[in-house]
């Protein structure tokens, strides 16, 4: 009880500096301000963060963020071209922007991250403060002049949908089938969006990534089991190790379309094995790092 009070306290203080910080950038329109808020909407910040929970916290919620933000950028492209509705006039522009205005894919994929989060928490504290830095996120996309006010509530209300829609079939199916479920919808959708020529790049990746976490699903598993006992020097090294190969991959991906789905395949499927690698590794070097399942 007392560890979840200290946690509740530290979210309460981070939503009160938040807040303290959007009032400043409301009363100075502040660009750089707008602009770091706009960034807690990056879809790569939010699979980043889900890499981190997956190793630190909890691997099933890692990976379900994963996939369902995944899933909301690639229906987001969908939607966006789909609909072609315009933006703000280009001299409102505070940053450079391209693709057409709705829905905000910032708002989407933000909503649909934290959605998940608070329902897996259960936590007031935490509800408050995802709904802080929605409203951050909103409101920085309107001040940045890239997105009319329903840009940002359409993507929210989808990301919402999104996210309550996979809740559903995670109750009806485990957490592996849900997986499944989401990444071979992501891999139709990106698919599709690769076909009519939207986002070529950011398009292909998803497709990559889903097929990856659809080729690595039998190790779904095992991963999770050695994750849960790892101990945290073992944990971090698993952590640097996917982040440095998703790096230079996401380098890699970049020289020619044709290599842009292999290397991120290649991204899903160190996430998923570099825990079962680790091990390996562990049970012949025991020491530093070593699985603490096997020091009992």
């Amino acid at each position: 009880m007392d560890i979840h009070r200290d946690a509740d306290y530290y979210i309460y203080i981070a939503t009160a500096i938040l807040f303290i910080a959007l009032i400043i950038a409301s009363i100075t329109n502040d660009v750089i301000l707008w602009r770091i808020f706009s960034a807690f909407g990056e879809e790569l910040a939010y699979i980043a963060l889900s890499i981190l929970i997956y190793i630190f916290i909890d691997p099933y919620t890692g990976l379900t963020l994963i996939s369902l933000t995944i899933l909301s950028g690639s229906i987001n492209i969908l939607l966006k071209y789909t609909l072609n509705l315009p933006r703000p006039p280009r001299e409102l522009w505070k940053i450079s922007e391209s693709g057409p205005g709705f829905p905000s894919g910032h708002s989407q994929i933000s909503s649909t991250f934290w959605t998940f989060i608070c329902i897996e928490m259960k936590s007031l504290s935490m509800v408050v403060l995802s709904i802080s830095i929605l409203i951050s996120i909103a409101l920085s996309r309107i001040f940045l002049g890239v997105h009319y006010w329903y840009d940002v509530v359409g993507g929210l209300a989808i990301g919402i949908a999104i996210t309550s829609t996979s809740i559903l079939i995670l109750r009806r199916f485990d957490e592996r089938k849900t997986l499944a479920i989401l990444n071979i919808s992501t891999f139709i959708v990106s698919l599709y969006n690769v076909y009519m020529g939207h986002e070529i790049h950011l398009s292909l990746a998803l497709v990559g990534l889903s097929i990856g976490f659809t080729l690595g699903y039998k190790w779904i598993t095992k991963s999770v089991s050695i994750i849960r006992n790892t101990n945290i020097y073992g944990k971090i090294i698993m952590f640097i190790a996917i982040v440095a190969i998703a790096i230079i991959l996401r380098e890699i991906s970049s020289i020619s379309p044709a290599i842009t789905p292999i290397s991120y395949i290649l991204i899903a499927l160190s996430i998923l094995s570099i825990p079962i690698l680790y091990e390996k590794f562990a049970s012949r070097e025991k020491g530093f790092g070593s699985v603490e399942a096997e020091d009992l």
